[in-house]
């Protein structure tokens, strides 16, 4: 996945690389806890952009895994 950067003011620095890593391996480990053997890569992807979405608004981890 490729996080983009837009020319708008954010409340939250850059995200650079190390933060990016930071947050797959939250993504990962939340995905794993959650769905045990059965995690796949989708669910790793889905849990990786409610990582992000919360951590550019100050959120945690509400709702990371959260299954409908």
């Amino acid at each position: 996945m490729r996080i983009e950067e837009t020319g708008e003011a954010s409340h939250n620095a850059p995200m650079d690389e190390y933060v990016a890593d930071a947050l797959l391996d939250r993504a990962t480990d939340l995905a794993y806890r959650r769905f045990g053997e059965a995690t796949s890569d989708d669910h790793i992807e889905a849990a990786y952009e409610r990582v992000v979405y919360n951590w550019q608004r100050g959120l945690g981890d509400a709702g990371v895994v959260t299954v409908h």
